[in-house]
């Protein structure tokens, strides 16, 4: 195999395994950035259904994503999104 060849094909090899450990960087990063906003839910799912209801949600009024205001009920998936685009 020509020096050429052979160094474009280490060079293709090792472009291919980029992506993932990127990805992957890329996903930590964010489990990290999301780890505060899961402390706050988690304190103030008292009941730990996963569903902020009545008194938590009086109780973590503070603590709640300001888009959140008024609502009668949020589920994790919800607080989890409106946290994390506050932080942004």
């Amino acid at each position: 195999m020509k020096p050429s060849r052979r160094a474009s094909l280490i060079l293709l090899v090792l472009s291919l395994g980029a992506p993932p450990a990127f990805a992957e960087q890329k996903s930590l990063a964010l489990a990290a950035d999301q780890r505060p906003c899961g402390e706050r839910f988690k304190a103030a799912d008292l009941n730990n259904d996963g569903v902020l209801t009545g008194n938590e949600i009086g109780n973590a009024k503070l603590n709640l994503p300001s888009s959140l205001a008024g609502k009668s009920r949020i589920t994790r998936d919800g607080f989890m999104a409106a946290c994390a685009g506050s932080a942004s």
